[in-house]
């Protein structure tokens, strides 16, 4: 008779399900992940005592409790997050992936420079939708150069072999592939970013349409303008507490 329950460690079991004959099909790691960021709830209401060691001096009297933590948070920031450490694509200096995303992003979109703080490096994207092994030939494969979750939006940055084929074609099932999940690829080429080509260009005007299409990066966008807000202040900072 087989058993399973679910917890952060033996022991902590959150529920258990017992009787099984035989053994369930593979749990995809997407659900896993969602489960578990379900079970560590939302940042709580805080007590007095603690709000005021949080944000001191502050008149919370006047604050609308209930509309205030049932409003959506929006964690984004203007800085540039450092992954230098974390985005491949080159020897030493040259590594176009890491100047797209600290230098041409900022340079050629500066109203959207925020994207930097919700763009997801090396994401294994392939891996966590179950690719079929074709599409995945090692663990490099699993992974995506950048991912950006509120926009259903991939980019890759694409040196010269990408051009060729087999390459080519497995470039595309795997845009393919992502396009029944809704999800769109977007392809800079290195060739692209060194001669500021029309493929250059076209690339960030797809990048701006698409974003300005995006409901969801626009409430980002407008939290961002918020945020030196104090109610804004105490959320971030109770979220913060809950991580």
């Amino acid at each position: 008779m087989l058993s399973f329950c679910a917890g952060y460690f033996p022991g902590d079991i959150l529920f258990e399900v017992d009787g099984l004959s035989s053994t369930p099909a593979p749990l995809p790691s997407f659900v896993a992940s969602t489960f578990s960021v379900l079970t560590r709830g939302a940042p709580i209401r805080p007590a007095p005592t603690l709000l005021n060691l949080i944000l001191p001096d502050q008149d919370h009297d006047h604050v609308d409790q209930d509309k205030f933590w049932d409003q959506s948070l929006y964690l984004v920031s203007d800085k540039t997050p450092t992954w230098d450490n974390t985005i491949r694509g080159g020897e030493g200096d040259n590594n176009p992936a890491l100047d797209f995303f600290v230098e041409l992003l900022p340079l050629e979109l500066p109203r959207l420079k925020f994207l930097q703080s919700l763009l997801v490096p090396e994401h294994p994207l392939f891996e966590t939708l179950d690719a079929p092994k074709s599409l995945v030939s090692n663990t490099n494969a699993e992974r995506v150069d950048f991912y950006l979750p509120q926009a259903n939006l991939v980019i890759e940055i694409d040196g010269p072999q990408h051009l060729e084929e087999p390459q080519k074609s497995l470039d595309d099932a795997r845009d393919r592939y992502l396009e029944r999940f809704g999800i769109v690829t977007l392809r800079l080429g290195t060739t692209d970013i060194a001669d500021r080509s029309e493929g250059y260009k076209l690339f960030f005007n797809q990048l701006t349409d698409h974003c300005q299409r995006s409901a969801t990066l626009g409430l980002y966008q407008a939290a961002l303008l918020e945020n030196s807000s104090t109610h804004s202040l105490l959320k971030f900072e109770m979220t913060a507490c809950i991580r």
